[in-house]
């Protein structure tokens, strides 16, 4: 038997198999991101945290807040720029099966949920009319902290 021909064989059909198994590329250069909230100096039970671009940015991210605290990898992140911060809680009702916070399908239901009856929603500068912004940055930790309260004062006029 030729080995130099099974070898060549195995090494061919192992390429195959990596080659086949592998993850389709991703066209963006995400970086990942990670943090706390807090809730009038309490970590947020529980909650969602989302990005949505403020310049133009192909990509926009989601994380799930436990204990005041969210992460995402860099597979799941955003590409660098600034972000608009919308966060909501989710410390009373769990999803409905099959229901995915991370669409926006599910992240309206979550929305709902979080402002149902028995539980005083976050105020909307938090989330509807954020003013919470992330600047993502190539290279850098992106840790960001939120401190948020429950009856904020009111923007200062001049």
């Amino acid at each position: 038997m030729n080995w130099r021909y099974l070898y060549g064989n195995v090494c061919v059909l192992a390429l195959c198999m990596i080659a086949g198994c592998s993850r389709p590329s991703d066209p963006y250069d995400r970086v990942g991101f990670s943090g706390e909230v807090t809730l009038d100096g309490e970590p947020l039970p529980a909650g969602f945290l989302y990005l949505e671009p403020m310049e133009k940015q192909p990509t926009q991210a989601s994380a799930i807040i436990q204990n005041g605290s969210f992460q995402v990898e860099s597979h799941a992140g955003a590409v660098p720029g600034r972000y608009r911060v919308c966060i909501v809680r989710d410390d009373v009702s769990d999803l409905p099966d099959g229901v995915d916070p991370q669409t926006p399908e599910g992240a309206a239901i979550a929305d709902k949920l979080s402002r149902a009856p028995t539980l005083k929603p976050l105020p909307e500068m938090y989330n509807v009319k954020s003013q919470l912004e992330a600047n993502l940055e190539s290279n850098a930790e992106n840790s960001f902290a939120f401190h948020l309260k429950m009856n904020p004062s009111p923007p200062r006029r001049k």
